[in-house]
C-alpha cells in the first residue's frame, strides 16, 4: 500500500510538472506573439514619427535657419542697437493677445494701462496699434518694443475659451499647435514673446521693475492669470502643470517670421534661439519673476471676487511701475 501511495504521489507530481511546463510554454508563445503584434503596430508609427521629424527639420533649415548669423556668439556682446537718449525711451508696454482672448484681453489690457497711469502718472507707456481685425501688427510691435524699457506680457490660460473649446488664452491656445504634425501657423503672441526675448537676451539687465536702467528691454515682467473661461468671476493660479501640453518643437511659421523681422532690424538670430520650441519659449518667461494676479487677489483679503480682482490689478500696476 505504501508503495502504491508513493507511486501515485510521484505520478501526480510528474503530471503537475508537465502541466506547469506546458502552461509556461504556452504563455511564452502567447507573449511572444503579443510582442510581435505590438512591434508590427509600432514600427510604422515610429517610421511615421521619424519621417515627420525629418520633414520638420527640413522646413526649419529651409525657412528658419537661413536667417542664422554664423558669427553670432550666444552672448552677442558685439551687437548694439543705435544709441537713443533716455528721454526717447518709453517705460513699459503691457501686451495682451487681442486675437485670442478678444474683448476680455482688450479690457484687461486697458485696465492695467489705466492703473499704471494712475499709480505712476510719469510713466510713459506704449500702446500697440491694432489692425481692423484686432490683431496687433508684429512690425509695429518690434518698432515700439525696441524703444521700450519694460515688457509686460499677459500670459493667460483659460480652461475653456469663448467657443467652449479646451485650452484658451494667450498661452493656453498654444497647446493647440503641433508643428511636428504640421498644425502650425503664426501666433501673434508667441511671435511677440520671441522678439522680446531676443532683445532681452541682448540688452536685459535682469533687474526688477523700477530698478533697471533705461535701456531697450532691460526688464521683462510677465503677468500670469488663469480662469475657467475669459469672463469667469474668479481667477486661479496659473496652471504650470499643463506646460507639458505645449509642443517641444519649434513653430516654423512663427520662428521664421520672428527671424525675418529681427533681421530686418539688424538684430542677429543665432541657431540656438531660432530652434527654441513653443514650450521652451513659454518656460523661459515663466522662469522670470512673474506678477501672479491670483495671488495678488488672494493677498488683498477682499471676499468679493470682483473687488479682489480689481485690487489685484492695482497691485500689478504698482509692481510694473516699481512703486
Amino acid at each position: 500500500m505504501k508503495q502504491m501511495d508513493a507511486l501515485q504521489r510521484q505520478a501526480q507530481l510528474e503530471m503537475q510538472n508537465r502541466m506547469t511546463d506546458q502552461f509556461g510554454q504556452a504563455m511564452r508563445e502567447t507573449f511572444a506573439h503579443i510582442k510581435d503584434v505590438v512591434l508590427a503596430v509600432q514600427k510604422p508609427q515610429r517610421a511615421d514619427l521619424a519621417g515627420l521629424g525629418l520633414a520638420h527639420e527640413a522646413r526649419m533649415r529651409a525657412e528658419v535657419l537661413a536667417y542664422c548669423d554664423p558669427a553670432t556668439r550666444p552672448t552677442d556682446t558685439h551687437f548694439r542697437l543705435p544709441e537713443r537718449p533716455a528721454s526717447e525711451l518709453l517705460d513699459s508696454v503691457v501686451s495682451v493677445a487681442h486675437a485670442v482672448d478678444g474683448e476680455a484681453a482688450t479690457r484687461l489690457g486697458q485696465r492695467l494701462f489705466a492703473q499704471v497711469a494712475a499709480v505712476a502718472p510719469e510713466m510713459l507707456q506704449l500702446r500697440i496699434a491694432e489692425d481692423p481685425d484686432g490683431r496687433s501688427s508684429a512690425s509695429r510691435f518690434l518698432e515700439g518694443v525696441v524703444r521700450t524699457v519694460q515688457y509686460n506680457p499677459v500670459m493667460s490660460w483659460y480652461l475653456i475659451d469663448e467657443r467652449n473649446e479646451p485650452n484658451g488664452g494667450s498661452v493656453g491656445r498654444l497647446a493647440r499647435m503641433d508643428p511636428l504634425h504640421e498644425v502650425d501657423y503664426v501666433d501673434d503672441f508667441l511671435l511677440e514673446m520671441l522678439m522680446a526675448l531676443r532683445l532681452h537676451q541682448l540688452f536685459g539687465t535682469g533687474m526688477t521693475a523700477g530698478a533697471a536702467p533705461k535701456t531697450t528691454l532691460a526688464t521683462i515682467l510677465p503677468i500670469t492669470v488663469c480662469a475657467e473661461r475669459p469672463y469667469a468671476p474668479t481667477i486661479q493660479p496659473f496652471p504650470r502643470e499643463k506646460i507639458h501640453l505645449l509642443s517641444n518643437r519649434a513653430s516654423v511659421d512663427t520662428n521664421a517670421l520672428a527671424a525675418r523681422l529681427l533681421a530686418s532690424a539688424g538684430i542677429p538670430t543665432p541657431e540656438y534661439f531660432l530652434r527654441l520650441s513653443i514650450r521652451e519659449v513659454v518656460c523661459k518667461f515663466l522662469d522670470l519673476p512673474c506678477v501672479d494676479l491670483c495671488k495678488l487677489a488672494a493677498d488683498s483679503g477682499n471676499p468679493e471676487p470682483k473687488l479682489a480682482i480689481a485690487a489685484a490689478h492695482t497691485a500689478a500696476a504698482r509692481l510694473i511701475a516699481g512703486v
